[in-house]
């Protein structure tokens, strides 16, 4: 009898080929092959993959057999794996806005890198960092922005806020997306062309001396029994109003 390879051996070579966007035939033979060894294993989750992929596997169906092991095996499906870098292109469509994203505390490197790609989707002036938000050196940072952070001016603030300060002193409206009061509904709320629009750690949100640094804080109406969105969420609803009345 042929040698047989485990469901999760056979996950990784599905894997190996989508990472590759299935061009890589290489890859996609490698995958192929190991599927007919597949067939060999007598590990019972490996009938209904039979059943459903028959004795032949094709190119086009790596992708959804990948989906099915993932399936079976209860795999944790982590943020970064829906994140696709397709041909992007040589530069941006517009100038740059006089916006920017401030980040204090924020955890997730996931978001961090989420919020450096939001900021190239619209092309914004910069993104400060400041607290313990990782920077773009971090891998998981790194992942989610997918290339963005060339495109956008990332940088640390100090512990005084100095840079902040800074763009105070320069005209710019200090704006937090936040759950504290008082606040304003974001959709009855008027930007400033020159603004920035600061966030918070997840859990615990801006802490009094980043607050007291604000001119306004707005909030997303809530209608469920959630009171906040996630942060990248919330920072896109956030820009897209801002993007509709200054751009």
């Amino acid at each position: 009898m042929a040698k047989s390879i485990s469901l999760r051996k056979m996950w990784h070579h599905c894997n190996e080929a989508i990472k590759y966007n299935l061009s890589d035939v290489n890859k996609n033979n490698i995958a192929l092959e190991a599927y007919k060894s597949l067939l060999n294993s007598d590990d019972p989750l490996v009938k209904p993959i039979h059943k459903k992929f028959s004795s032949v596997l094709k190119c086009d169906q790596i992708e959804p057999l990948c989906t099915s092991i993932e399936s079976l095996l209860e795999l944790p499906v982590k943020d970064g794996d829906f994140l696709i870098e397709t041909t992007d292109r040589k530069e941006a469509t517009s100038e740059k806005t006089n916006l920017v994203f401030y980040l204090h505390n924020i955890r997730s490197g996931f978001n961090i890198g989420s919020i450096i790609r939001l900021a190239d989707g619209f092309n914004i002036q910069s993104v400060l960092l400041s607290g313990y938000t990782a920077g773009i050196t971090n891998p998981q940072v790194k992942r989610a922005s997918l290339g963005a952070e060339k495109n956008i001016k990332v940088f640390n603030d100090d512990s005084g806020f100095n840079e902040l300060k800074n763009l105070i002193t320069n005209g710019y409206q200090v704006v937090g997306l936040e759950t504290a009061q008082p606040n304003e509904a974001l959709d009855q709320f008027s930007f400033n062309t020159k603004t920035v629009i600061i966030v918070g750690n997840e859990k615990n949100g801006l802490p009094k001396e980043v607050l007291g640094l604000c001119d306004k804080i707005i909030k997303i109406q809530m209608h469920g029994i959630k009171n906040s969105l996630n942060v990248v969420s919330a920072l896109s609803m956030a820009s897209y109003e801002w993007n509709k009345q200054c751009r």
